[in-house]
């Protein structure tokens, strides 16, 4: 039985199919949802004294901003959840997107870890990975991948 389901969610049109999907899985099993984003820090920020002053101030406000956006996404998404009548929690991680949901998914004891597919092309996903081919072979819990 589902009872817990991780989704996977930015602000493409697959992550939002992908949530949709979890909403009536939940719903048939009144299972809970993790709304889940994962921002991918650049080094960098890690370690400040590597760069000039002015750069850490581009650097932070980009940072804040974007967690600002994704929290504001997680926010609709989270309304929409509710209007089922289902459990959730949001949260933003830190890290490697494939590897940190792999990761929350077991945190969590996950059964379901539901997320978009991409659709790179070849030479996008040689140079940037695929979060969804990732998360496919290294869970330990089932996935759903959204796909056109």
């Amino acid at each position: 039985m589902i009872q817990r389901i991780l989704v996977g969610y930015d602000d493409g049109a697959l992550s939002q199919k992908a949530l949709e999907t979890a909403i009536e899985m939940a719903r048939n099993n009144k299972a809970e949802i993790f709304i889940v984003s994962v921002l991918d820090i650049p080094l960098y920020i890690s370690s400040p004294d590597m760069l000039p002053p002015d750069n850490i101030s581009i650097t932070k406000f980009f940072y804040d901003n974007t967690r600002l956006y994704f929290e504001k996404l997680q926010e609709q998404a989270a309304i929409r959840v509710k209007e089922e009548g289902l459990a959730v929690t949001t949260k933003v991680l830190e890290g490697n997107p494939g590897k940190t949901l792999v990761w929350y998914a077991e945190e969590i004891k996950a059964d379901l870890i539901a997320i978009g597919s991409n659709n790179r092309g070849i030479l996008d996903r040689l140079f940037l990975g695929s979060v969804s081919n990732y998360v496919i072979h290294h869970a330990k819990r089932m996935v759903l991948v959204a796909k056109n």
